[in-house]
């Protein structure tokens, strides 16, 4: 046998033994998951920080004050008291030059903050003759104190203004005497009773009361205004009261309601 055939029978029998050729077997690629696709929404946008609140700053709501009801109190022949007489201040001062210095009563404030804004009444059935205000003649009755904060009397502070039910924002003191001395001041003549005729004088008021007028009557007991302490710049809130008889002769007021001796008249 040729060469030739023997190597076309060796090629036969391997063939026959390992079957049809064999493809390349390259170990397949590793597939990953397909990533979804993030699909925004019109109005969807990217997380944004939180801000942090604001927060306004809001002036604290004042409060108003109520003055109390007046306890009327009688003292003797129709007179009524005309402030609570818990506080009574100086009255009749000493001679000078054939008179006093001091011909009148002062009754200090009582109660929170010195009694500022409680009710002074009429002490008689009255007409009043004249109101003055340092709103309107700040030379004569003292300049308003509109500044905020307190004042400084004797040793204490008080409000230099509140809100008062009935009478609105209210100054209680003034920054200077005026010529008068009297602050808010309200003159009355009595009509009836032992002071028939005789000139009633209440100064230093924080307020009239604001449904007087020159011209009204005023009942006695009957609220004229509140406690306070304009053209007062060293003492604490207090009302003055002087009486003048038709012949213009003041009156003891603070021996009249029994709390000093009565002062003859100055030699």
């Amino acid at each position: 046998m040729s060469v030739r055939a023997m190597s076309l029978l060796l090629l036969i029998l391997v063939s026959a033994s390992t079957g049809c050729c064999q493809p390349c077997r390259h170990p397949a690629a590793q597939v990953w998951p397909a990533v979804p696709r993030r699909v925004e929404g019109p109005s969807e946008k990217p997380p944004q920080a939180a801000k942090s609140p604001v927060v306004e700053e809001v002036d604290p709501v004042e409060e108003t004050f109520v003055p109390p009801v007046p306890d009327i109190q009688e003292y003797g022949d129709g007179l009524v008291i005309p402030y609570p007489l818990h506080n009574p201040l100086r009255g009749y001062g000493k001679c000078r030059r054939g008179k006093r210095r001091h011909p009148a009563f002062d009754i200090g404030g009582v109660g929170p903050e010195g009694g500022l804004g409680t009710p002074v009444v009429s002490m008689v059935k009255a007409r009043v003759t004249m109101i003055g205000r340092g709103d309107e003649d700040p030379g004569k009755f003292g300049r308003p104190d509109r500044r905020s904060g307190t004042a400084k009397r004797e040793s204490h502070r008080y409000p230099r203004s509140m809100k008062v039910k009935g009478y609105g924002r209210v100054h209680f003191f003034t920054r200077n005497y005026g010529s008068w001395r009297s602050g808010t001041i309200i003159v009355t003549t009595a009509l009836e009773g032992p002071l028939k005729g005789h000139i009633i004088r209440y100064m230093h008021l924080a307020a009239v009361h604001p449904d007087l007028k020159a011209g009204s009557i005023v009942e006695a007991g009957q609220e004229i205004g509140l406690m306070g302490g304009t053209a007062v710049q060293e003492s604490a809130p207090h009302v003055h009261i002087d009486i003048a008889d038709p012949e213009g002769k003041r009156l003891d007021v603070k021996a009249m309601f029994g709390l000093d001796e009565p002062h003859g008249p100055c030699d």
